[in-house]
């Protein structure tokens, strides 16, 4: 028997801000209805008014083998355990009986909002009103809840509502694939990752917020003066830009961190001093980095640490996506700090005015939010990550031979690929002939070309004009013809299988993959035999980013500007780079899968490093930790995977 179940809520809290853990166990938040269904029967509904439990559920769930289903079935989990478990006494439900709806359409690259996915699938749709009375009802008003004698109109339209929730999920569900067993065992890692949580010192982080806003009191006070009473606060976007325009004499678009960045940058008198002594300032105020500590503290649980971090599947190549705090986007660079202990404790006990003198609070402040994360007393940090994993994976799904034996001979990928581009011996690449190397490994990998490698080398630091870049894509390529072919060969086997719907399509010269037609999707498998969903496939005439007119594969995904179910082109690129990280992806939740089974519970999982939290003594070893993490799955035998990693007892890089 399957049982599809709905819950609407209510709570002073801000579910966006909080996270569903935090969220459902806080004491203002409430349940408001509970929709139910069995198999295909209509919905129930259950209101906590009534007192007594809904005795068929419970009986339902006792039973073996029944299944809830939900779409993100990780807040109805919240809310049982938190509210119905320990408020109302009702039965735990385990972890293995519960099934994701949304997680189904997250594998098969569709979108993760219930309303979307119904509307791509062409099922019933949630009643769009359902989001006003949401709005009226579960969230409060000048700090209180409107009643239900006094809206019972509206109760009663919430309570239809949540059962036609109900119908949607289940509707959806059954033209989505079920997740196979071990995307089911990843999909429940996931889950006990975010139960879990990451530790923070809730005193620390208050100290370092109460800094964070003295500073920015600081900074906001001189600008009046600077702007002779144009602009008295940064975060006043309209008035600085009118002011930077007029002081520049020149059209500035907008105050992006790029422009910013770029009038910064600037070495002519086109951009005054103290305009660039404004902009600094604006850079400060609006670092994001510092943002996450608001976002920390809003998140911190009862247990002290911040849950719901990760999105299963929140990817079409299958990786997490962050949320909350986003693990997946902290600060890459800042400021090194020798001894974190010492800063924070500077943070946490010194008045402003000397801490201001001492340090440079907002630069610090941003360096300080890995560290911030801090195991309890008595436990440690044993965090892995896989060298350069991509780089890795890249050579060894394009069979190229030589570069995988570069890479077991444990030679620098950057000055080997740096010595074939400049043709000099290995020992005799110099360090700015490395970095071109290094830029173009990252940029020009998949395919990407001239402005690609412009935009890597600039976030490198480097200036590189459009002129320099094009000999140097070139150099690449020339280098690495085994590669330029296999992004070929990745078009040619998807234009195929659109051509042929009922081929499946190998593509050539490359490790294990190939492309096939399900329905309306195109499919990529991968060397793991996971497959990656390319929904409502088709082919068109489109211009390639370099301006080329061809044939090329589309299909339909959610845009990332606009938000909307839109179509997207697809280079030979684009497939690669969507196999390498597919198959990074199976090699990281393989890792954790495997540590599991050895006793180390990971509770972070962040690009391609994971980690967890143990106690502080022998049992628990780094080099143990990085022996489990690189056992490799068969289908990977002959892959040079390694990996780094450190243990101690706050976060770090």
């Amino acid at each position: 028997m399957q049982i599809h179940i709905d819950f609407e809520t209510r709570s002073l809290c801000d579910l966006r801000q909080t996270g569903s853990f935090r969220y459902s166990e806080d004491p203002s938040t409430s349940i408001l209805c509970l929709a139910y269904a069995f198999d295909d029967n209509p919905p129930e509904l259950w209101l906590p008014a009534t007192k007594n439990p809904p005795a068929d559920l419970l009986r339902a769930i006792i039973n073996s083998g029944n299944t809830l289903h939900a779409w993100n079935a990780e807040f109805e989990r919240n809310i049982w355990s938190n509210i119905c478990v320990k408020r109302f006494g009702w039965r735990d439900i385990l972890l293995s009986q519960w099934r994701d709806t949304m997680a189904q359409a997250a594998a098969m690259s569709l979108p993760l909002a219930l309303d979307d996915t119904a509307e791509v699938l062409g099922t019933i749709k949630k009643n769009k009103a359902g989001k006003n009375l949401i709005t009226k009802l579960c969230r409060p008003f000048n700090g209180q809840f409107r009643s239900y004698e006094d809206f019972e109109e509206d109760y009663l339209k919430l309570y239809d509502y949540c059962r036609q929730d109900v119908e949607v999920e289940r509707a959806v569900g059954k033209l989505l694939k079920p997740l196979t067993n071990r995307e089911l065992n990843i999909w429940r890692h996931c889950i006990l990752m975010n139960e879990r949580g990451l530790p923070l010192d809730l005193s620390e982080v208050k100290a370092v917020i109460h800094q964070v806003d003295k500073s920015k009191g600081r900074l906001n006070a001189t600008l009046p003066f600077l702007t002779k009473g144009k602009v008295t606060s940064a975060t006043q976007v309209k008035r600085l830009l009118a002011w930077t325009r007029k002081r520049c004499h020149c059209q500035i678009d907008s105050l992006s961190a790029a422009n910013v960045n770029a009038l910064l940058k600037d070495g002519t008198s086109f951009v005054p001093e103290e305009v660039k002594h404004v902009l600094r300032i604006r850079q400060q105020i609006s670092k994001s980095s510092t943002a996450k500590l608001v976002k920390a503290e809003a998140q911190i649980c009862s247990d002290g640490t911040i849950k719901n971090n990760y999105v299963y599947y929140g990817a079409n190549t299958g990786r997490y996506a962050g949320r909350g705090f986003q693990m997946q986007n902290l600060p890459a660079r800042g400021l090194k700090i020798e001894d974190p202990d010492v800063v924070i404790r500077d943070f946490v006990t010194m008045d402003f005015p000397v801490l201001n003198l001492t340090y440079h609070i907002m630069e610090t402040a941003s360096s300080l939010i890995r560290p911030l994360l801090k195991a309890p007393p008595g436990k440690k940090f044993i965090v892995g990550d896989f060298k350069s994993i991509e780089a890795i994976v890249t050579p060894w799904i394009a069979q190229e031979a030589n570069v995988i034996k570069a890479v077991e001979e444990g030679l620098d990928q950057y000055v080997a690929i740096a010595a074939k581009m400049f043709g000099v011996p290995y020992d005799k690449v110099g360090e700015k002939q490395r970095q071109i190397g290094k830029v173009c490994v990252l940029a020009c990998g998949f395919a990407g070309g001239v402005g690609a490698l412009m935009r890597m080398a600039e976030a490198y630091g480097m200036k590189m004009s459009e002129e320099i870049a094009k000999p140097y894509v070139e150099m690449f390529r020339t280098a690495r013809p085994t590669l330029v072919k296999c992004w070929h060969h990745f078009e040619d086997a998807a234009i195929q299988a659109l051509q042929h719907t009922s081929d499946i399509v190998t593509v050539l010269d490359a490790r294990n993959t190939a492309f096939f037609m399900e329905g309306r999707n195109l499919i990529m498998r991968l060397p793991s035999g996971r497959r990656i969903y390319y929904p409502d496939a088709f082919l068109h005439y489109a211009k390639t980013p370099w301006g080329a007119s061809r044939m090329m594969a589309h299909y339909y995904t959610k845009d990332s500007v606009t938000h909307k179910w839109d179509t997207r082109s697809m280079t030979g690129g684009n497939f690669f780079q969507n196999a390498v990280q597919g198959v990074a992806r199976d090699l990281l939740t393989t890792a954790q899968l495997n540590l599991e089974s050895a006793g180390y519970p990971i509770c972070l999982s962040t690009h391609d490093e994971c980690g967890g939290i143990y106690p502080d003594d022998a049992a628990y070893s780094l080099e143990q930790f990085l022996k489990t993490m690189t056992i490799k799955p068969s289908w990977a035998y002959d892959m040079p995977l390694s990996a780094d990693g450190w243990e101690g007892y706050r976060y770090r890089k």
